[in-house]
């Protein structure tokens, strides 16, 4: 399993979680033109994109959500409260919510969404297992929780 940071910081943020052929972006908060540019220079193909995470509705987490969804023909996955918050930000998209807690797999890779405290809706962090690996991320994290705890 292999996670690339293509994006960190107030001005955007966005990760690509890979494993064997699959891939899932966490969070899209650039342009879509420096998006292109940051996975060109990772060696990223749109192509290999299955879904977008969104750990919740800020403009430096989802800027470039609704394009890079419909660019790359895949769906948002994402907490009703986030989705709320984000689609008059993102247009139209295919959607899959998703419940704190409640595990679900894309490809190969398990992934946990977990409660987070923050100025959000419904905001989650994720941990993500695959290949006998697992990564935990979490954005914008007021406080650590004992959830969050238990799985790190």
């Amino acid at each position: 399993m292999e996670i690339h940071v293509l994006a960190s910081g107030s001005d955007g943020n966005c990760y690509v979680i890979r494993s064997g052929e699959h891939a899932i972006m966490l969070d899209q908060g650039m342009t879509y033109k420096h998006l292109v540019e940051q996975m060109n220079v990772n060696g990223i193909m749109p192509e290999e994109i299955e879904c977008i995470l969104v750990t919740h509705e800020h403009s430096d987490h989802i800027k470039g959500v609704g394009t890079a969804a419909r660019k790359f023909k895949c769906p948002v996955i994402s907490t009703r409260g986030t989705y709320d918050g984000m689609l008059h930000h993102i247009g139209k998209v295919e959607y899959t919510e998703i419940k704190r807690d409640v595990g679900f797999t894309v490809g190969d890779i398990d992934i946990q969404p977990l409660p987070t405290r923050h100025d959000a809706a419904d905001p989650v962090c994720y941990r993500f297992s695959s290949e006998g690996r697992s990564a935990f991320i979490a954005t914008d994290t007021g406080s650590i929780n004992m959830e969050i705890k238990q799985a790190i």
